[in-house]
């Protein structure tokens, strides 16, 4: 999934860098209820949606993937836009097959960091 990722942030800054650390906390950022909020201001910027799909729509994961971030990337497409070269970011998600019987939701979540300190390395991370 994360050439996924990359091809879609791409699209919209080119200088931003892929974090192993940072897709782990774009995990923890993706699962509701216990996501936790980062600061939006200074040196965090999360974006965060979720979608459920019919268990009937058996599209590849990539296609949902590009689907449940293309409204917030385009609300966010500017900010996006305006990351300085040297940011670093992770995406990360998760999909649930298994709570409701018709239905199936896709958690996920991008997390961005533009100065500072390297985020905290989470142990067990990345998943692969």
């Amino acid at each position: 999934m994360k050439s996924i990722f990359e091809d879609i942030n791409k699209e919209y800054n080119t200088h931003l860098k892929w974090n192993d650390d940072l897709a782990a906390e774009a995990m923890v950022e993706a699962v509701r209820p216990n996501y936790r909020l980062l600061p939006i201001s200074g040196d965090y910027f999360k974006i965060r949606n979720e979608k459920m799909f019919t268990k009937r729509y058996v599209g590849p994961l990539e296609d949902k993937v590009r689907l449940i971030l293309l409204n917030p990337f385009k609300k966010y497409a500017e900010k996006l836009r305006q990351l300085p070269e040297g940011t670093i970011y992770g995406c990360n998600g998760f999909f649930d097959t298994e709570t409701m019987l018709k239905d199936d939701w896709l958690y996920v979540a991008c997390v961005y960091k533009t100065k500072g300190e390297e985020p905290v390395k989470q142990p067990g991370y990345p998943r692969k």
